[in-house]
């Protein structure tokens, strides 16, 4: 396997978790419907596949079936276009369509993982269907930004959890709009885990927890942002310096 260029983007992009060096490998699934039923797509057409581990391959429609499609492997190549760092954000849930609007752009960002926190004012609750919307919405963020490797959404975690100090062993920060200083990240290879909190703020318990256990502090800025907002400003900062 060799390392390329990323494939042109000309292509459609599919995800197979199972990517084989050559030969053919069949795409089930919502992929397959997806193929089939919306995009309408032809045997002879070409598509990218990706492996969600910074593996893709450049293939051929060669057959298809009633659910399934069968696609024919040109050739497969090692392309990243990730951070040299780890980048983690742990932040509560935002209401309604934001929650899809928050995931799609971290992944574009390059962040890392996402974490779902239950923060002590919370107002939506995290049930086991909201994380596996989300890591739906992070592999069709993947197929249209190139990401060849899939941001991991983390299983809920409340804030006493995210806390603790054995939790992260890089970089901790807090999004604190009430901060002296502002939020700057070193851009460096450093591992980040950076705290965004619902929008009705931090408890005084869960702040003094965090001072406690060495967590920094800083703000984003002159205006209260949103929460999905402080979440993609942090990795739009971590992300600029990195490349």
């Amino acid at each position: 396997m060799r390392r390329e260029e990323p494939i042109g983007r000309s292509f459609r992009r599919f995800f197979c978790e199972k990517l084989p060096e050559s030969g053919e490998v069949e795409i089930g699934d919502q992929e397959a419907h997806h193929l089939l039923h919306v995009l309408r797509m032809k045997v002879g057409d070409k598509l990218e596949l990706f492996d969600g581990r910074d593996c893709s391959a450049a293939g051929v429609v060669e057959e298809l079936l009633k659910r399934s499609v069968r696609v024919r492997i040109e050739s497969k190549s090692r392309v990243s276009v990730e951070l040299p760092f780890r980048l983690v954000i742990a932040a509560a849930v935002p209401k309604g369509d934001r929650q899809q609007f928050m995931v799609e752009k971290l992944v574009e960002l390059g962040c890392t993982e996402l974490w779902p926190v239950t923060y002590q004012r919370s107002s939506v609750k995290i049930e086991k269907k909201t994380v596996m919307r989300w890591r739906r919405y992070v592999l069709e963020a993947s197929k249209q930004c190139g990401r060849n490797r899939l941001m991991e959404i983390g299983e809920p975690i409340s804030s006493r959890e995210v806390f603790a100090a054995d939790v992260f062993a890089g970089d901790r920060w807090l999004a604190d709009p009430y901060s002296s200083q502002p939020l700057e990240l070193s851009g460096g290879p450093s591992d980040s885990l950076i705290a965004v909190g619902p929008e009705g703020g931090l408890t005084e318990e869960e702040l003094g927890t965090a001072r406690e256990r060495e967590w920094r502090t800083g703000h984003l800025g002159p205006r209260i942002l949103r929460l999905e907002t402080a979440a993609m400003a942090v990795a739009a900062r971590a992300s600029l310096l990195a490349d």
